[in-house]
């Protein structure tokens, strides 16, 4: 604690001044006094506000202060605003000095107080927090030697005293109510450091406070009653052994009854246990005083409550009943005494379901239905009559039909788990779409599947190809012992079988029948249909038809394909076919056409593929078409062959002045003279007629005539066709002679090698023998000179000795 009166000595200092200046002045009569201090809320660890009730024996003008010193323990803001600040009644005008090392808060007075009694109020929007430890004031409890106190001064009278006030631990539950042995966590602020607790009442538990004088304590739930703490020192709430902690609010705790059953779930007509603890001590659960979904469900008679859990009170129950008969799954079993209190659980009702295996069929195929989670003992009841004498049930295609057969013939008995199961036949009659199959019992409990009856289908293998592919077709489920007339399995709409009848054997199944696809049916999906006589052996009028069944399937009739590589060429050259979905075989050969004109026939291999070559006529137009067809009808698609612009080639492509090149032409009109050919403007045609051949090729060497050395242009003219290239004109390169000018008088013989052309020699003197045309960059030469000389050539100097000499160029 710090000192209580720091301004005490300045004060009296000052005191002595005065006296020794002038006289004594007499002070007013009255004593100063902190009458009380008043905390809104007094909790432990919570912002609050303070109101300090405070006499003075001198006024205050407008610039005086008040300071109010607080116990170190509570935490003072870095700064209060003007507005939750009052002296007497009035704001003050600036906000409070707050000094958290001196814990003190200063206000500034905005305007006079009359010397007497007034409030000094910092409301609880200033920010100031409690301390975190509860303490009484020396008052309530002589054995706390250090309560909380406030320090009160002026700036007119300085120090006008203290008072003391009280901080309450508190304490809550983390839920009011609950059934007996819940976990409640109790959580409580401003007691004891490190102390232990006990909680009792209601709840109980024990533990230990934290440092900082908080607890969290998992405790039982017991009874319906308060619920109260002790501390390490004894130190209790209201109604605890030692109710030190009066004015401490303790939370109530509210037991609830509680409902059990087992099991949770089972089926309709099950046997379900039901206990019930903790209701009106002495009280009963009255007939029908139990519900499910709603509906009474029980007892029969009164129940008398009675001790099941050894906790003395006659507060328990225990019954068996009979699960409801209700279409809601998830039902709340709900029990009320006869003094009103109540509990509540859930049971799950087992949805009685349906299975079809397969999930789909056609009239007169076997299926299996599997019922499960009916009532154990009930039955699937024969319905020939529906409604007659209100009985009910059996196994239905959507609704019940009154007078009309169920689907069973003989009633299903449901065993103890209520689980049935039947193989059945999917009726007759049943047409083809999506159900509803209806499991119904005698006792009225239904399960649901969805049945799909489809029509019946015929088996084609193989199922797609082109015209005149075999197919073989079966089927089943048709009129046992019956046949397929001729013309009755169609294609298309076509005829299909107008040979042989198809026969049905005693099993209803088509026997297996190999047809090719007719010729002339398109392209895509076609329906194949297969009509029997039907039970009488008739066909042929609406009368005799009646009974009769028909079955469906599938056929996807293909197109052929051709591949042509390339589309775009000249005459003469290869052409490369390949075809695939033909028919297999020497069946299905394969015409290939160019233009009209036959070019090939071949035969497809066993999985309906060919490959071909032809060649590119010399009589081909600009634009052809080439086709393929077989003698079923099956025809590819036609594809577009053109040709290719004409072409001018020159090999080589450069050179200098009297290079020798050849010129190339194809693509052009056949056998049709050249009318124009020039190398840069200047004619090159030869003096004898040049002529296409018969697939519009040429070809002609021509010497370089004397131009430029750049690029120039080559051009032809044949008949209306034209077409250019280009020839490059380069520097005629360096001979041996003026390579070695500058050692002319010298040079004697120069040797070189390459694996092309051998050993060449060039002799100055031998101009005839010298097969050595120049030097080339790169390559290594033997010179031989008459004496010591320099050869220079391109701004280089080599040096070279008398005799022969090695150097490379």
């Amino acid at each position: 604690m710090k000192n209580k009166y720091p301004n005490i000595v300045r004060v009296l200092v000052a005191l002595a001044m005065v006296i020794s200046l002038v006289a004594v002045i007499a002070a007013p009569v009255g004593a100063q006094s902190v009458d009380a201090v008043v905390l809104s809320p007094n909790k432990a660890s919570v912002t609050a506000g303070y109101t300090v009730t405070i006499t003075t024996t001198l006024p205050l003008n407008a610039g005086d202060s008040i300071t109010l010193e607080f116990p170190e323990e509570v935490t003072l803001p870095s700064v209060i605003d003007d507005d939750y600040a009052l002296v007497d009644g009035k704001p003050v005008t600036a906000n409070p000095s707050v000094d958290q090392a001196e814990d003190t808060v200063t206000i500034t007075l905005a305007s006079a107080v009359a010397a007497g009694t007034f409030d000094v109020a910092l409301s609880q929007g200033a920010g100031i927090k409690n301390p975190s430890i509860a303490k009484k004031t020396t008052a309530d409890d002589p054995t706390v030697t250090s309560p909380y106190e406030i320090d009160v001064s002026t700036s007119v009278e300085g120090p006008i005293g203290a008072r003391e006030f009280m901080i309450i631990p508190t304490y809550k539950l983390s839920k009011s109510s609950g059934t007996y042995s819940d976990m409640i966590t109790v959580t409580g602020v401003g007691w004891p450091k490190n102390s232990a607790m006990l909680v009792l009442g209601g709840v109980g538990g024990s533990g230990m406070t934290e440092d900082d004088g908080t607890f969290s304590i998992m405790c039982l739930a017991k009874e319906s009653a308060a619920v109260n703490c002790i501390d390490g020192e004894g130190h209790g709430t209201p109604t605890s052994s030692n109710n030190y902690w009066t004015t401490v609010v303790e939370p109530t705790f509210t037991l609830k009854a509680k409902v059990e059953v087992s099991p949770t779930s089972g089926n309709v007509g099950s046997k379900i246990t039901v206990k019930g603890y903790d209701f009106t001590p002495g009280e009963q659960i009255n007939i029908n005083g139990i519900t499910m979904g709603g509906q009474n469900w029980g007892p029969a008679v009164a129940v008398d409550l009675a001790s099941l859990d050894g906790r003395g009170a006659n507060d328990d129950f225990e019954i068996e009943l009979d699960c409801l008969h209700t279409i809601k799954r998830s039902q709340t079993i709900q029990v009320i005494d006869s003094a009103g209190k109540s509990a509540s659980t859930s049971f799950f009702i087992n949805a009685p379901t349906l299975t079809v295996s397969p999930p789909n069929a056609s009239p007169t195929s076997w299926v299996t239905i599997t019922g499960q989670y009916f009532a154990a003992g009930d039955k699937i009841p024969v319905n020939n009559s529906f409604g007659a004498g209100g009985q009910f049930g059996g196994i239905w295609m959507g609704l019940p039909d009154p007078g009309a057969a169920s689907w069973n013939r003989t009633a299903i008995d449901i065993d103890a788990s209520g689980t049935w199961t039947v193989s059945i036949k999917v009726p007759l009659e049943a047409a083809e779409g999506s159900y509803e199959l209806i499991g119904w019992s005698e006792k009225g409990t239904t399960g649901k599947a969805l049945f799909v009856v489809g029509e019946r289908a015929l088996s084609l293998q193989p199922s797609s190809g082109p015209i005149g592919t075999k197919v073989t077709i079966t089927g089943s489920d048709m009129t046992e012992g019956s046949e397929i007339p001729l013309n009755k399995l169609t294609f298309a709409g076509i005829g299909w079988n107008d040979d042989d009848a198809a026969d049905i054997d005693s099993q209803g199944n088509i026997e297996p029948i190999t047809l090719e696809v007719p010729k002339n049916v398109p392209t895509g999906p076609n329906k194949v249909k297969a009509e029997d006589k039907g039970p009488d052996g008739k066909f042929g009028n609406a009368a005799d038809d009646a009974d009769n069944i028909a079955s469906e399937g599938s056929f996807e009739v293909t197109q052929p394909t051709m591949a042509v590589t390339p589309t775009k060429g000249y005459r003469g050259d290869t052409i490369s076919l390949s075809g695939a979905g033909w028919v297999p075989g020497a069946r299905g050969l394969v015409t290939v056409e160019f233009g009209g004109d036959v070019m090939l026939v071949t035969t497809p291999n066993s999985e309906g593929k060919f490959s071909a070559q032809f060649v590119i006529p010399s009589d081909a137009d600009d634009s052809e078409l080439i086709s393929a067809d077989d003698s079923f009808g099956n025809k590819a698609r036609d594809i577009t062959f053109l040709l290719d612009d004409p072409e001018l080639m020159v090999n080589p492509e450069s050179g200098p002045v009297g290079t020798e090149a050849l010129l190339t032409g194809k693509g052009f009109q056949p056998r049709t003279g050249v009318a124009e050919l020039k190398i840069g403007g200047a004619t090159i045609l030869p003096t004898s007629p040049l002529i296409t051949d018969q697939l519009g090729a040429f070809t002609y060497t021509f010497t370089v005539p004397g131009l430029a050395e750049e690029a120039q242009t080559i051009e032809t003219e044949i008949g209306d066709d034209t077409a250019t290239t280009f020839f490059t004109i380069t520097e005629a390169p360096d001979t041996v002679e003026s390579a070695t000018s500058s050692i002319a008088d010298q040079l004697v013989r120069v040797w070189g090698y390459n694996a092309v052309d051998g050993w060449q020699m060039y002799d100055p003197a031998d101009t005839i023998g010298s097969d050595l045309d120049g030097l080339i960059d790169g390559r290594g030469y033997w010179m031989k000179v008459s004496e010591e000389c320099t050869l220079v050539y391109l701004g280089k100097s080599i040096n070279l000795d008398s005799g022969w000499n090695l150097i490379g160029w």
